[in-house]
């Protein structure tokens, strides 16, 4: 829960964007006893669950590690800047 508020979560905006910040927030909270690696997702719409396929999970997970490299290289880059 703490993710989505650090990420700024907001019901208002698009729906692939949330997607990916509940996505991130279940990836950071893997660390946690009991936060297992699999992963399941869905949302609601018009009053029914929409489950997401296993090539959007994959989706997601690309695009969640490539972001942690860009996070990475960012942090590394202002340490370098300010040392």
């Amino acid at each position: 829960m703490s993710s989505l508020i650090l990420d700024s979560y907001d019901f208002n905006d698009d729906l692939e964007l949330n997607i990916f910040k509940v996505y991130k927030s279940k990836r950071n909270a893997e660390v946690a006893p009991g936060v297992g690696k699999l992963t399941d997702m869905g949302y609601i719409k018009d009053n029914k669950i929409i489950n997401l396929k296993e090539k959007i999970i994959n989706e997601l997970e690309n695009l969640y590690n490539e972001y942690s490299k860009k996070s990475e290289n960012i942090n590394v880059e202002v340490l370098k800047n300010n040392l």
